[in-house]
């Protein structure tokens, strides 16, 4: 990229300036590195014209900012990039990592943070090990994150640097846990001779803890259920062959298909039933501005399908099931608990997953105790994982603490995060991993690199 040599010199020229510090101790070292922000930012806007870009534009970018500064490139690949900043007047053996996200399909809306993340890197005067991790996110598909070696993760603090609408402080994510329910699901042979298979599929890497209207993607296997349920309380004659999922860890699943048989004369019935079920989720992805695909076609008959129990004890599960946001206050529109179903599959037994995930203990066992019991009135058995935080930080450091004390809960708001972010990878390839997500809003970047600055400062009292 042609861009970056010329734009990068006056950036450069402040942060070789800045990283050797204060030399008389009466400037304020956060004063200096907004400059240094600006700086940063500015050149990144010259570099990012439009919003899409590859990620090696942004390698790029930083490697050589680095390379330039006297800022040591730790690792550089394919989806992220790894810069560090050596101890100075602190402790060789205790590190401080920052991480961002940079969409590289709306990289504009990332480049406030990113510019916050290098001036922080610069560090107060006297400072541990501070390393920052920019990670690669495309099309909602966290790839940085999930590519980012635990070895580099070992660190005393991790702060997640996170650009919002709303500023906020997140010390911990929700509590989470897994039911897994699952029936024998007994198989005969079919009894009417016109097989459809039903298939809805759409992006990979949608976030199922989102529920903006911007980010709502619908529940597929919900979906897919509840076009069955209303068959079968309509009186539509059908038998359920298949009924399977396909996902990502994560993320809701991409591709959700069944198998049906249908009675000759329930065939018309059956299709209005999907064509309804086709216009409700048409104007869903309108809203999301993605594509999707939804087809009821003809298929190869099948040899086998559930029995009749079976399909009706499953299809009254999908339509008894609670998930989505399951507890909101209706004043604040806070949501305490929310759930989704993560796979299903019929091969062999019926076997269906639901995560949840809730801001307290109270609500996920009411989750549980909800699921258990809907599960056994639908004649199949359950069990759930132990309850644990998705990512939290650690009661024997200050750093929720501190920073807690800077930026105010609001009333009516949390400090527990609900949604998926990068956290939940980090920590689940470094347990014990002491996190917050510090969210702020871009006039109030200046004053966060401050609150930063002031916490990784090795001088302070």
């Amino acid at each position: 990229m042609k861009r970056i040599a010329p734009l990068i010199i006056s950036f450069v020229f402040i942060a070789v300036t800045f990283l050797a510090g204060c030399s008389d101790g009466e400037v304020d070292r956060g004063e200096e590195l907004k400059e240094v922000y600006q700086t940063a930012k500015s050149s990144l806007s010259e570099t990012f014209p439009e919003d899409e870009c590859e990620y090696a534009q942004v390698s790029e970018f930083l490697t050589n900012w680095a390379e330039s500064g006297g800022v040591e490139v730790e690792k550089d690949a394919k989806h992220y990039t790894i810069l560090r900043n050596p101890t100075r007047g602190g402790s060789s053996k205790d590190t401080t990592v920052l991480q961002c996200s940079v969409r590289t399909d709306k990289i504009r809306s990332d480049l406030n943070t990113l510019s916050m993340g290098l001036a922080c890197l610069l560090g107060p005067d006297k400072h541990d090990s501070i390393r920052l991790i920019v990670t690669e996110e495309n099309d909602g598909r966290m790839i940085g994150a999930e590519k980012v070696p635990a070895d580099y993760l070992k660190c005393s603090d991790f702060i997640n640097l996170n650009g919002s609408s709303d500023y906020a402080l997140y010390v911990s994510g929700c509590l989470t846990s897994r039911a897994t329910i699952t029936s024998s699901a007994e198989r005969t042979a079919p009894k009417y001779a016109n097989a459809y298979k039903i298939e809805l599929e759409f992006n990979k890497y949608a976030n199922p803890y989102k529920f903006n209207k911007k980010d709502n993607y619908p529940d597929p296997i919900n979906t897919v259920g509840n076009l069955l349920a209303g068959c079968m309380s309509s009186g539509r004659l059908f038998e359920i062959a298949s009924f399977d999922s396909k996902g990502k860890e994560g993320y809701l699943p991409y591709n959700v298909s069944a198998v049906v048989v249908i009675d000759s004369n329930n065939i018309e019935g059956f299709q209005k039933k999907f064509d309804s079920s086709y216009s409700t989720i048409e104007k869903r992805f309108d809203k999301l501005d993605q594509e999707f695909t939804y087809t009821m076609e003809e298929t190869d008959m099948p040899s086998d399908v559930l029995s009749g129990s079976a399909a009706s004890e499953l299809v009254s599960l999908m339509y008894t099931l609670n998930t989505g946001i399951c507890d909101q206050d209706e004043e604040t529109g806070l949501i305490y608990a929310a759930s989704y179903l993560k796979s299903i599959h019929s091969k062999g037994k019926v076997t269906v997953k639901v995560d949840m995930r809730t801001r307290d203990t109270e609500r996920i066992q009411d989750l549980q105790e909800s699921y258990e019991t809907t599960s056994g009135l639908c004649n199949m058995k359950y069990k759930d994982t132990e309850v644990h935080p998705v990512w939290t930080s650690s009661d024997d450091s200050e750093l929720a603490d501190y920073f807690s004390q800077i930026v105010p809960l609001p009333e009516g708001e949390s400090n527990i995060m609900l949604q998926a972010c990068a956290l939940d990878i980090f920590s689940a390839k470094k347990p014990g991993l002491n996190a917050i997500s510090y969210c702020f809003v871009k006039d109030s970047t200046k004053s966060s690199i401050k609150n930063i600055i002031n916490y990784m400062d090795k001088s302070r009292p």
